[in-house]
């Protein structure tokens, strides 16, 4: 079974990563495109700073006035998203193609990193790694239960069992205990469920000569189980294919706690992993980076990793994710004395921020239905104006995006997971900004892989259900409205974007949980 699984991730990294990505003719005009974008963005830009700007002294009740503030920051926020994702001229891809002096395997110790994990799941990862690698492989077992069916395990494949007496730092402290023993110059990371090919050794062991970070995407080799694992795979795809290669070309790629391999002094000289984070791979990737330390990510899939299979999975997940991500954008926002350079600030900055999506999605659905019911608009421009502006800068973000996405393969079936669970997510995003801003204690929850049921979904999901009476009723009032003729032009844009907030949560009642 497993010889089947690494045949067929070796064609898909071979043909439906490396031809489609980097096919010359899709990146020419991918490029032509962003420059083409770019006038719309300034335009856009300047047109919703400097309206808002005027309206801000005409709205005199308080409430509405709160709202219009923070509906203003939202779009500016959005611009920002935009910018750094549409506007800039797509990097030219590496796929671990031009090195080919490989080190030997005796320089590399693999650390397996693993927390109350099934045992099935860590017996395919050590076998997967016990037939591409010849080195030294130690199992950091973390795990409160389970672990003598590890350490036999382990044994079972010639791997050493690591077991610490205290969960200080999490994961990160784990690393940091074991990297005391270990004296090979170099240290792959893997994740229990991260099964390596040959590929990954072969291309890192080359790659690790001149970088002190060599970075691999997350493959979801269950990513077609079901429609969580199908959106939770879609998520990634831009990010993993688009904005990593995006930050490897400006030396701010940041480690993503597996599938890497790094110098072993280089993360020592920083004191070791952060133990303070739940998303020690972000937070130590500043530090690194601020030592002048150079990273660079491969845009081949070498290693299959393990996508959640329900909602319940992938909330937990992505709580923390966003928590500790948030915390690193905290400690942006509050401590001066970062010594980056403008351009990696700014990816950090503005890349950790991305968990806001999840106030400014419920804000950005909310205003239709305020519009629709009491209306009250909070674009105070004249329609055509408007639209004229945005509506190409709007069209063309989203082309470009679509662009992304299928430039690896895909379609719009990903296009829109990929924005659905982002707007599905919205409640697990806001929680993980208030934690993370507020610095609260995070207690650590692994990603299940079981499936096993939970009658909580619907007291899980009550957020979403309720934003989705809002959008529907906000349909209703502003199709009554359009058809009526009583702001027939706004009404008809607001119906559209009901509809659009709308088809983005409904699904959330069907995901498995």
């Amino acid at each position: 079974m497993w010889n089947n699984v690494n045949e067929n991730i070796s064609i898909i990294e071979d043909k439906k990563v490396t031809t489609l990505i980097n096919n010359s003719r899709k990146a020419e005009r991918l490029g032509k495109l962003n420059w083409f974008l770019f006038p719309f963005f300034i335009f856009s830009a300047a047109m919703v700073i400097a309206f808002y700007m005027v309206d801000f002294f005409i709205i005199n009740i308080w409430y509405i006035r709160a709202y219009f503030y923070a509906f203003f920051a939202a779009q500016i926020w959005l611009l920002a998203q935009f910018y750094l994702y549409v506007s800039m001229k797509p990097p030219p891809l590496d796929f671990g193609t031009r090195y080919k002096d490989r080190m030997p395997d005796k320089v590399l110790t693999v650390l397996v990193s693993c927390y109350n994990e099934p045992a099935e799941i860590i017996e395919k990862t050590l076998k997967s790694i016990r037939e591409t690698f010849s080195g030294k492989v130690i199992l950091v077992d973390d795990s409160t239960v389970g672990y003598d069916l590890n350490r036999k395990i382990a044994l079972k494949y010639r791997v050493a069992h690591y077991r610490r007496g205290n969960r200080r730092g999490f994961k990160a402290g784990a690393l940091n205990d074991i990297m005391r023993f270990v004296r090979t110059e170099y240290i792959a990371l893997l994740d229990s469920d991260a099964m390596p090919t040959q590929s990954f050794f072969d291309i890192g062991l080359a790659y690790a000569r001149r970088y002190e970070v060599v970075q691999f995407p997350q493959y979801y080799y269950n990513r077609n189980r079901n429609t969580v694992s199908k959106g939770s795979y879609a998520q990634q795809i831009p990010f993993m294919y688009r904005i990593m290669p995006l930050r490897s070309s400006r030396n701010s790629a940041f480690m993503l706690g597996t599938n890497l391999i790094f110098n072993r002094k280089s993360i020592e000289d920083l004191g070791g992993f952060d133990e303070h984070s739940v998303t020690e791979d972000l937070s130590t990737s500043v530090k690194f980076h601020e030592k002048g330390n150079r990273s660079i990510y491969i845009t081949r899939n070498t290693v299959m990793n393990m996508a959640p299979e329900s909602l319940r999975s992938y909330f937990i997940q992505q709580k923390r994710w966003s928590t500790g991500t948030i915390g690193v954008f905290r400690s942006f926002i509050t401590d001066r004395r970062r010594s980056l350079k403008v351009h990696r600030y700014a990816d950090y900055l503005i890349g950790s921020s991305w968990y806001l999506y999840g106030f400014v999605f419920p804000l950005l659905a909310s205003s239709v239905f305020i519009f629709s019911i009491f209306r009250i608009s909070f674009i105070f421009v004249n329609a055509l104006l408007y639209y004229t502006l945005y509506l190409p800068f709007l069209l063309l973000s989203f082309g470009i995006y679509y662009l992304t996405i299928v430039q690896t393969g895909h379609g719009v079936k990903e296009l829109f997971y990929n924005l659905s669970f982002n707007a599905v997510s919205f409640p697990i995003y806001a929680k993980g900004v208030i934690k993370g801003l507020s610095g609260s204690k995070y207690q650590f929850e692994r990603t299940p892989k079981d499936k096993s049921n939970s009658d909580k979904k619907y007291r899980t999901i009550l957020p979403q259900l309720t934003l989705l009476v809002i959008l529907l009723t906000s349909m209703m009032m502003s199709g009554f409205d359009a058809i009526d003729g009583i702001q027939r032009i706004p009404s008809i844009f607001n119906f559209i974007w009901a509809t659009f907030y709308f088809s983005l949560l409904a699904p959330v009642y069907m995901y498995p949980y």
